[in-house]
C-alpha cells in the first residue's frame, strides 16, 4: 500500500525545524507526525557532487564567495497594523525615516 507524499508546507518545515533546533529525527518525526525514515529522507536528501560543485561555481561567478551552494533572501512586507501583537510587527526604521507608521513582517 503506497502512502500520500509528504506536501511541500510539511516537507519544508521539517526541514527548518530540524535545521534550527538540531534535534534529533525520532523527536522531529513525532513533532509532525511521520516516520523516522520519511524525515531522515526529508532532512538528509542532499545532491550529488557534480551538482554541488556546479552551484558552487555558479554562486562564486555571482557573488565572489567561494565554498556556497545555497542563501537565503529576506524581504519585509508592509502590512495593516494587527489587532494582536502590533508590537511586534512596528516598523521603527521606517516610522522613523518617513515619519509616517509603518508595520511589517519579514518574510525569508
Amino acid at each position: 500500500m503506497l502512502r500520500d507524499t509528504v506536501p511541500v508546507r510539511q516537507h519544508v518545515a521539517v526541514c527548518i525545524w530540524r535545521l534550527a533546533t538540531g534535534e534529533p529525527l525520532r523527536l522531529v518525526s513525532k513533532k509532525f507526525g511521520l516516520g523516522i525514515s520519511a524525515c531522515h529522507k526529508l532532512v538528509f536528501r542532499w545532491p550529488d557532487d557534480e551538482t554541488v560543485n556546479r552551484i558552487k561555481n555558479e554562486f562564486e561567478s555571482i557573488s565572489g564567495i567561494s565554498n556556497v551552494i545555497g542563501s537565503m533572501y529576506t524581504t519585509h512586507i508592509p502590512i495593516i497594523a494587527p489587532k494582536i501583537s502590533v508590537a511586534a510587527c512596528f516598523n521603527r526604521r521606517h516610522t522613523e525615516r518617513n515619519q509616517k507608521t509603518s508595520y511589517l513582517i519579514t518574510v525569508q
